[in-house]
């Protein structure tokens, strides 16, 4: 099987140095990489916000907001983040941990918009629940 390689989008310069970090994956890949990931494994009301380029230890990543989002009201608020690898697309902190404490800020979230008045349903994805998103 042969591996085809994909034509950088940019080079970076890191600071000063001579130093240069590839980018192949843009951000709206990178966005939708990890909307997939929060379908399958945080819940179906939640997405990936605007991704930020960073770089860290002389590799890029897309830092990928993670929102809740409630029909009508729109985006409510940021409850994580994961980051992409800028070179390969792969997702480095989306683990059932992370997954987890997502889900318990968008109920804390849930639950101050139910205290205020507001009235929707939000489905979460149960623990465990298997995915083909990741």
């Amino acid at each position: 099987m042969t591996t085809q390689t994909q034509s950088p989008i940019f080079n970076l310069r890191v600071g000063n140095s001579e130093v240069f970090v590839t980018v192949n994956i843009d951000a709206t890949t990178a966005r939708r990489r990890v909307s997939g990931w929060c379908g399958g494994y945080v819940a179906t009301t939640c997405g990936g916000g605007l991704p930020e380029l960073v770089v860290k230890d002389d590799k890029a990543f897309w830092r990928v907001p993670i929102v809740f989002t409630v029909v009508g009201k729109g985006v409510v608020g940021e409850i994580g983040a994961v980051m992409v690898d800028a070179q390969t697309n792969e997702l480095i902190d989306a683990s059932e941990e992370v997954a987890s404490t997502m889900r318990t800020n968008a109920s804390a979230m849930y639950q101050r918009l139910k205290a205020e008045g507001h009235t929707f349903t939000v489905k979460i994805v149960p623990d465990g629940m298997e995915a083909n998103h990741a």
